[in-house]
């Protein structure tokens, strides 16, 4: 292990202090360890997942390059896809109770969903300014 100096910013510094006083060298080595890893990608699968169908994407070592080419997944991402247990009800567009969702499959049935409600909102709010206008107008012919 080696000591050395980093120089940060009045406000960084405030902040350190006030929310977390004595992990300064933690949170630096544990960035530039994402760093590292994130720029160290290595050309051999170094942690297979079997139910994933991927390596683990945060190895000390580096990152597996074939499975994550265009770089890994945060580290909250990962671990919602861990703890979801990655089964669901479809896997692509075959459909089969119990299936084991590979990360790409998860990824994109929860952008289907979000992209899902997304749509169903807007077409309550078009709904609900067609009928507020319709109202107003209502109000003023009839006046």
């Amino acid at each position: 292990m080696r000591r050395t100096t980093i120089r940060i910013t009045d406000d960084q510094h405030t902040w350190i202090r006030s929310n977390r006083p004595h992990q300064l060298s933690h949170i630096v080595r544990e960035h530039l360890d994402d760093l590292m890893q994130m720029e160290t990608p290595v050309n051999y699968h170094n942690a297979w997942r079997e139910s994933a169908q991927k390596c683990y994407p945060h190895m000390r070592g580096g990152y597996c390059q074939i499975c994550w080419p265009a770089g890994i997944p945060s580290k909250l991402e990962w671990s919602e896809y861990i703890k979801s247990g990655h089964r669901g009800s479809t896997a692509g567009n075959v459909s089969s109770i119990g299936s084991i969702l590979t990360f790409e499959e998860w990824t994109m049935t929860r952008h289907e969903k979000r992209q899902s409600l997304l749509e169903e909102w807007n077409d309550g709010e078009i709904t609900i300014r067609h009928s507020f206008i319709s109202n107003l107008l209502r109000r003023f012919r009839g006046k």
